[in-house]
């Protein structure tokens, strides 16, 4: 079943593999499992411990990125690796909110 075990052991990758003192933007189908529609979820990661200039580059680099993306129906934004625990960012994009 799609959101089960097998998407949640690639979304656990997903977050062991983010830099702890580096930014990224990552798109990834968020799969949500049963009959729910997988959302396209759009991240950024800006960690506390990331250089503020690279922090500031990124904050205004994503105002232009985004509407050059269709489909995107989560924006999640993230300074702590916390904040992008499976069950967080699955309870959100089932209610379809912005984290």
């Amino acid at each position: 079943e799609k959101g089960s075990g097998e998407f949640r052991d690639q979304y656990q990758a997903f977050h062991n593999e983010l830099p702890r003192e580096d930014c990224r933007y990552c798109i990834m189908d968020f799969q949500q499992g049963g009959d729910k529609a997988d959302k396209l979820a759009f991240f950024m990661w800006c960690p506390d411990t990331a250089p503020i200039k690279l922090k500031m580059v990124y904050a205004s680099t994503r105002n232009t990125l985004l509407p050059k993306l269709e489909g995107i129906h989560l924006k999640v934004e993230a300074n702590a690796l916390d904040e992008l625990e499976y069950d967080e960012v699955a309870a959100s994009v089932a209610k379809g909110s912005k984290v």
